[in-house]
């Protein structure tokens, strides 16, 4: 079986790079990162390798780089992933220590030439999909290794259930697997492995995303005193639906700001095409003009890496692609409520279900099924100030309460790091 697959990745994967690089979702000057080029030398000493599916868990593994680099600073921790969003947070946050690279796509030359340039003495791997050449090779090299924040949905259970051998073998790559819920507890155990914790969710031991103070002062005098909710991470059709529901509200709400912060910002001639369409306010995208006039209605953040700073102007935060005409999933809803928004989300967000299911249990997000729905709760709340500041308390007390999962993921992982780390003070 894993043979007819190395030929298969072998034919599909510089297909699968071509079309993405054609379709803008790869950095072109970093292209050769995708297939194993490293772009620097490795350093000497100890590497810690940790890879990252999401943005949200790439901002939860470069705290968890923190916490190893502060217990063993003679170490470096290379950080992989796979998206310019996560490769820009990295960048963002510029942490000695820290190297970025764009791990390479499945294809077993590629693979190979990777590990064999960084050769790392141990692996943490927050990733949602299993990649048959990455492990293999992390089982031949003997390289310890943690998959952390593993999950898998029913669909994928099923499909690796069909073919457990295989999958075993794979998961065999890993010490230990710490999952997200008790769910995928029982998912990665019905597949044979033998070491498998229910830790958590590290996503609820990010950090919050940043925002360049100054700016944000700024943003916050431009538009002292208005009611402002924020759109985050927008996908196909939200845009319009912002705008609708802009429309619909801004009589009742004197002086509303929308800001849509769509999730891809090289959709931006689609995104003015589709507010153009869908009513005549004023609409500005940041790119365009940083500093927006005081009757702006409609600010269209199409710059990257800016989420926190609209996290922090906003009152109220709806979450993006649980609305979308591309089938859902949702984005990370405890980014916005570790800011203090009042978190809202639509009907499709079966990608983060169990965070989003826990978050409206504990008051600490609410779901709207509806357009309708939608607008009559951001209207309910601007209306209300106070229940407004109860929700924005409720959703800060339940960010709090998940404190120790980074804590409890830190101390399962020094079992398979190096005696150098795990001695240190």
């Amino acid at each position: 079986m894993y043979n007819l697959y190395r030929i298969f990745a072998r034919i599909t994967a510089p297909i699968i790079l071509k079309r993405r690089l054609k379709a803008g979702k790869e950095d072109q000057s970093r292209v050769k990162e995708r297939m194993g080029q490293a772009a620097q030398p490795r350093p000497n000493g100890t590497l810690i390798w940790m890879h990252g599916a999401s943005a949200g868990e790439v901002t939860s593994l470069l705290t968890l780089a923190k916490k190893i680099l502060k217990n063993a600073p003679n170490t470096n921790v290379l950080i992989t992933s796979g998206t310019k969003t996560s490769a820009n947070i990295i960048a963002q946050r510029q942490m000695d220590g820290v190297i970025h690279q764009y791990i390479p796509m499945d294809h077993p030359a590629w693979v190979d030439r990777f590990l064999d340039h960084w050769v790392p003495d141990a692996a943490i791997l927050a990733e949602s999909e299993l990649w048959p050449n990455l492990l293999m090779g992390i089982k031949a090299r003997q390289i310890p290794a943690a998959l952390v924040n593993a999950r898998l949905s029913p669909k994928s259970f099923e499909r690796w259930s069909k073919l457990n051998k295989f999958a075993l073998s794979m998961l065999e790559s890993f010490s230990v697997i710490l999952t997200q819920s008790e769910q995928d507890q029982r998912y990665f155990k019905a597949l044979g492995h033998h070491n498998v914790i229910a830790a958590g969710n590290i996503k609820y031991s990010a950090p919050p995303l940043p925002a360049n103070e100054v700016e944000l002062t700024r943003l916050k005098d431009k538009f002292k005193g208005r009611p402002i909710w924020v759109y985050a991470s927008t996908h196909a059709d939200e845009e319009s639906i912002a705008c609708r529901i802009h429309a619909a509200l801004k009589d009742t709400v004197p002086n509303l700001l929308t800001v849509i912060v769509p999730r891809h910002p090289e959709r931006r001639d689609e995104i003015a095409a589709t507010c153009d369409k869908a009513m005549g306010a004023p609409v500005l995208f940041r790119s365009a003009m940083s500093k927006p006039p005081e009757n702006t209605e409609i600010y269209i953040a199409d710059t990257m890496g800016e989420l926190g700073l609209f996290y922090r102007l906003a009152d109220i935060a709806v979450i993006g692609r649980t609305f979308s005409k591309d089938g859902g999933g949702g984005h990370n809803p405890l980014e916005a409520a570790q800011l203090g928004c009042v978190t809202l989300y639509g009907p499709l967000f079966q990608n983060l279900k169990d965070i989003f299911n826990d978050m409206q249990a504990h008051g600490a997000a609410q779901i709207v099924r509806t357009e309708e729905e939608l607008t009559n709760e951001l209207r309910a709340l601007f209306l209300d100030p106070e229940q407004q500041k109860q929700r924005q308390d409720a959703a800060l007390h339940y960010i709090k309460s998940k404190a120790d999962i980074l804590e409890h993921t830190y101390q399962e992982i020094l079992r398979i790091l190096p005696e150098s780390i795990k001695g240190a003070p």
